[in-house]
Order: structure tokens, then C-alpha cells, then sequence
């Protein structure tokens, strides 16, 4: 569920976004596809998203060498980036392919 419309149109025109899941001490990142673009009501008024991990991806631990990758990547800079920035360019996408292992789906480059 995200807090704001805008945020939610963004992952619906993209089909898919990284989600950083972050913990005290770590987390996780996955790869992840929209898979209902229904509006739903929330009684708390978060606007909703069904998603799903993109099939044959790995989810990945954010330890010290994997935030580093994405750092020297430049998907982030620090890890709160991983809460506010989902989107997925051309750049982020490979790298993440990379690292989580995503098989290329019909038509994509492999990375």
C-alpha cells in the first residue's frame, strides 16, 4: 500500500519496481511486477497495489557488499533511498537484473 496516488500511478505505468524492505539491522530488495490495476478503498486511505515478485527473481539481503553495489551503481546513495525511490530506469534495471538474477523475458536484452 502506498501513501499517496501519485506514488501508486507510478508503479502502475512502470509494471514493475524494486521494493527495498528495510530493517533495523538490514533487509531485503526484490523485484516485483504489478499484477491488478483495480482501484481499491482502503479505510486508512492508502492507495493500493497488487504486486508480486517477478517470476525466476532472487530477493536479495541488504548487507554491507549489497548496498555498496548499489551505491557504486547509483541506485541509491543511502539506504532511506530505498523507501522513496521505486522506479526503474534503464540504468537501475540492469543492475538490478544483475544482481538479483532476473531471467530476460521475450524481447529484453539479456544483461
Amino acid at each position: 500500500m502506498f501513501y499517496t496516488r501519485a506514488e501508486r500511478d507510478r508503479l502502475l505505468k512502470a509494471k514493475s519496481f524494486f521494493l527495498g524492505e528495510i530493517h533495523r539491522n538490514g533487509g531485503y530488495i526484490s523485484l516485483n511486477e504489478v499484477r491488478d490495476e483495480d482501484e481499491f478503498r482502503t479505510e486508512d486511505g492508502r492507495f493500493f497495489v497488487a504486486y508480486q515478485k517477478r517470476r525466476g527473481s532472487i530477493t536479495k539481503s541488504l548487507n554491507a557488499e549489497t548496498l555498496r553495489l548499489l551505491k557504486e551503481g547509483g541506485l541509491i546513495s543511502r539506504k532511506d533511498d530505498l523507501r522513496r525511490n521505486r522506479k526503474l530506469g534503464v540504468q537501475n534495471r540492469l543492475l538490478l537484473n544483475k544482481l538479483l538474477r532476473v531471467p530476460a523475458k521475450r524481447g529484453e536484452l539479456p544483461s
